[in-house]
């Protein structure tokens, strides 16, 4: 019983390994669509190599350089390649996909542990692009990994949960919105037991300490957390208008829906739809606290701190400020399973592989440009087939540094691992001084200028 009960379970970490990577496929045949903060992450990798060391990702204060460590590790087994950041991501949300399997699987079937651990691995472009480029997610890797401790039932294991969620916070302070809800389970799951309830408070003051003593390391940078309940009448509306239609899949020029089946917009609504009542149920069923595993706190208050973040935060401020709300999307698991485990075994198998194929469908149609009819493509951004031509350019002209906006400097300087060194074009934007300071020392300071996705090299 035990072996097969053991291979049941790999059969299903398998299939969810490969379900993960199969939605992020149109990222790995365009593997260099990252943006410039995202490279910062591999820039800051190649330095690491050279025994450059900080505690925090460059130029901030809420960031830690765990990626940047892991992305260095890549680098030394692997060499220098563009695929190393896409790795580094997949691997950490394997890690949380994984986690929420297995803290499922204790208080459900496998079976149902696993189509519920799915509902997790799509979602639309915004949001899943945060869980294939770094930073962020290995914080939300490690949060996760602490649910899955505190359901546990040792000492060790929740008081290691308890460490875990604050070292999250270390990592990067975007799970914030999900601590209340983690450490409220753990405190229901150590009720039963006043030894566990010992050992759970001496894993989150421990926790709280290593947060404490890091934040003695960080740089100037500070940590962007401010909520006014003044800002709620600019965030409500923005939410409606942009932020909701974003991560449901529906929005329309984010997804360049109307040009690409505008009729999954209204089946994304739909979904959408389903999904926020399924969760009120499943809210009612902690609240009656009749039978309802404790672990449905974390998804459902998750989602909750999340929203009303959203709606006071001072950090929304446009369509792309869903990614503070990915968090909606990854805790589908756990906010269904409290309705999900009270249905019979016939009611579950109807509604929920059919609302997963559903959601699928949805968040694979939002990845235009990287998907078209369906089909996924390789792009030029996705491949870097002007910006390749243009750092051949700079390299046959004998630059070794230049400038350009932000938001192509990092990006190229990445895809040229440095050579040449493309620094921001101001200096209040470079994350790392060492590198303005090298542009600085050039007399001859040539410029990129990017337009549409066209590249001229200009002499200041």
């Amino acid at each position: 019983m035990g072996k097969n009960k053991v291979i049941k379970n790999g059969m299903c970490i398998f299939s969810l390994a490969l379900l993960t990577i199969a939605f992020r496929v149109p990222y790995l045949i365009n593997p260099v669509v990252f943006n410039s903060d995202h490279a910062v992450v591999g820039l800051q990798g190649l330095e690491i190599l050279k025994g450059h060391r900080s505690w925090y990702l460059w130029g901030v204060g809420y960031q830690s350089s765990l990626e940047s460590l892991l992305t260095a590790f890549y680098y030394r087994l692997f060499g220098f390649s563009h695929y190393a950041l896409a790795v580094v991501g997949i691997i950490g949300f394997l890690v949380v996909v994984i986690s929420e399997f297995y803290s499922l699987r204790r208080v459900t079937g496998s079976g149902r542990a696993f189509v519920l651990s799915c509902f997790a691995i799509p979602s639309a472009m915004a949001v899943t692009q945060i869980t294939v480029f770094p930073p962020r997610v290995w914080a939300l890797s490690t949060v996760f990994l602490a649910v899955l401790f505190l359901s546990g039932r040792s000492k060790a294991s929740i008081g290691l949960g308890a460490f875990l969620a604050f070292v999250a916070l270390y990592i990067d302070y975007y799970v914030i919105q999900l601590l209340p809800g983690v450490l409220i389970y753990g405190h229901i799951q150590t009720q039963i037991d006043s030894i566990n309830k010992r050992f759970f408070r001496v894993g989150a003051i421990a926790g709280a300490l290593f947060l404490l003593l890091c934040r003695f390391f960080r740089p100037e940078g500070g940590v962007p957390l401010a909520f006014s309940p003044k800002i709620f009448l600019k965030n409500v509306p923005l939410f409606l208008r942009e932020a909701l239609p974003a991560l449901i899949g529906s929005h329309p020029t984010l997804y360049n829906l109307n040009a690409n089946s505008s009729e999954l917009a209204w089946v994304a609504k739909g979904i959408a739809t389903i999904f926020a009542i399924l969760i009120i149920v499943s809210t009612f069923k902690i609240l009656g606290r009749k039978n309802s595993p404790a672990l449905g706190v974390v998804g459902v208050l998750g989602t909750t701190v999340s929203l009303v973040a959203f709606w006071g935060s001072s950090m929304a401020s446009d369509v792309h400020s869903v990614r503070y709300l990915g968090v909606i999307c990854w805790l589908l698991p756990f906010s269904l399973l409290p309705v999900a485990n009270v249905m019979s075994r016939r009611l579950f198998w109807g509604v929920f592989p059919p609302l997963l194929i559903g959601w699928s469908l949805v968040g694979w149609n939002t990845y235009y440009p990287l998907v078209r009819n369906f089909k996924p493509v390789r792009t030029a951004r996705g491949n870097a087939f002007e910006e390749l031509k243009v750092i051949d350019e700079l390299r046959k002209r004998g630059v070794s540094v230049a400038v350009a906006d932000y938001w192509t400097s990092y990006r190229l300087s990445l895809l040229s691992f440095n050579h040449p060194l493309i620094v921001p074009t101001e200096q209040g934007l470079n994350r790392y001084s060492p590198y303005w300071e090298r542009f600085q020392q050039e007399r001859q300071k040539f410029r990129i200028v990017e337009k549409t996705e066209k590249f001229t090299i200009e002499l200041n």
